[in-house]
């Protein structure tokens, strides 16, 4: 019996692992909801989370996202985030149909549909190709047409506003800042750095940032960035996740293996986040 309950206890630890390690970059708490994302690990499609920041976390309703991400090494996490009642994206599946120069979505979450037998992965695919562009990609166009080798290509982007974004997109050891803003993009010099791994941007007091993969973290202005912030983080990037707190304006680092689907994010973090931003 004893030799049972263990072995039920690690498959059961094994999932929470597995759900924790899937989770996209962050997670956003606004308005009493909390918000977050994962990836299908064999067909690219992204599911968007919403459960309240009071329950627990396995009772969240599971939408079907028609955007995505490719699976492809070196892992370029799901970029989206949530602007009022929408949720913005950069749709980047390795889809012959996803024209990547058209990638940024803009998805009113009421159209979103819960997932259920009835509805199947390759209709959210094909509805992915319907979602009208929210704007060119200009930055991937820029890069691409400066060089067929993507070569430590990584992005991200975050919404500064209802209808502007703060966008960084880093090649072959050189990293740009991109605005889009009254339609039109702005692209700020370009910056020497390296990126060995993914990084991502974040908003703190109207004001964007950019994090590391390593933990180092930027203040962005002008489209450029300003020397490191006395702020960091202790682990590396991929090793936790954001928590984006719009409702008391806080950003925090959570260690993966500190989630939890049987606890709610209130829980979770009163004894686990490490503040970045109070």
């Amino acid at each position: 019996m004893k030799t049972r309950n263990f072995i039920v206890m690690l498959l059961f630890f094994q999932v929470l692992s597995v759900w924790s390690q899937n989770l996209e970059r962050k997670i956003i708490i606004e308005n009493g909801m909390c918000y977050y994302t994962t990836i299908d690990p064999e067909f690219q499609i992204a599911t968007l989370y919403v459960v309240a920041f009071d329950k627990p976390m396995k009772t969240a309703k599971k939408y079907a996202l028609p955007a995505g991400r490719n699976l492809s090494v070196p892992i370029i996490p799901f970029s989206w985030d949530v602007v009022g009642k929408d949720v913005f994206v950069v749709n980047f599946m390795n889809n012959a149909l996803n024209n990547r120069r058209n990638a940024i979505k803009r998805i009113p979450m009421n159209t979103l549909n819960e997932w259920t037998e009835k509805i199947s992965i390759s209709d959210v695919v094909m509805k992915s190709t319907e979602v009208q562009p929210y704007a060119a990609f200009e930055p991937y166009s820029y890069i691409t047409d400066r060089s067929n080798i993507l070569d430590h290509f990584f992005f991200d982007a975050v919404a500064t506003t209802d209808s502007s974004f703060c966008f960084a997109v880093s090649n072959n050891g050189e990293l740009t800042i991109w605005n889009y803003a009254n339609e039109k993009w702005e692209r700020g010099e370009t910056i020497n750095i390296k990126t060995d791994d993914f990084f991502s941007l974040f908003l703190y007091k109207k004001h964007a940032y950019l994090a590391t993969s390593e933990g180092k973290i930027y203040e962005i202005q002008n489209n450029t960035l300003l020397k490191p912030t006395e702020k960091s983080i202790s682990k590396p990037l991929a090793d936790g996740i954001l928590i984006i707190n719009k409702m008391n304006g806080t950003i925090s680092f959570l260690d993966k293996t500190k989630l939890n689907e049987q606890k709610s994010m209130e829980e979770i973090m009163k004894d686990n986040s490490n503040p970045i931003f109070l």
